[in-house]
């Protein structure tokens, strides 16, 4: 997954998540990893999985053999100090590989829970052909 940040604090590193929910309380969660903008407030990141509506996480462990669709995608400030000389809150959020980051940047809210963005890729031409 190719992902392309712009407008964002420059200079400053960023969390990348594949999350459950489009908004609080996100659900289930996968890391991705981080981005760095440059002095221009621009972030590129390169990301190698799955990223489609093939994207679920089971759970057996509730004896409900539940498949759980991730399909949205959200970006967290991945230092809180960051977070905070950018003149937002500077609370602490789980959402950095060290669990020690700033609060959420951007997500794709505006997509309904169960219409997340990842949910429309991979569907291309493939039906098409069939």
């Amino acid at each position: 997954m190719h992902v392309e940040w712009f407008g964002l604090t420059p200079t400053n590193d960023f969390t990348l998540f594949i999350t459950e929910h489009s908004a609080r309380p996100f659900g289930l969660t996968w890391y991705q990893g981080e981005i760095t903008t440059d002095k221009r407030g621009k972030g590129v990141g390169d990301f190698t999985g799955i990223f489609s509506a093939e994207t679920f996480v089971f759970d057996n462990e509730t004896g409900g053999n539940t498949a759980t669709q991730l399909s949205h995608v959200a970006l967290w400030f991945a230092d809180p100090n960051d977070a905070a000389k950018a003149g937002c809150s500077g609370i602490t959020t789980p959402f950095d590989g060290d669990h020690v980051a700033g609060i959420l940047v951007l997500s794709t809210e505006n997509f309904p829970d169960a219409q997340g963005p990842l949910q429309r890729l991979g569907d291309s031409d493939d039906e098409d052909e069939e």
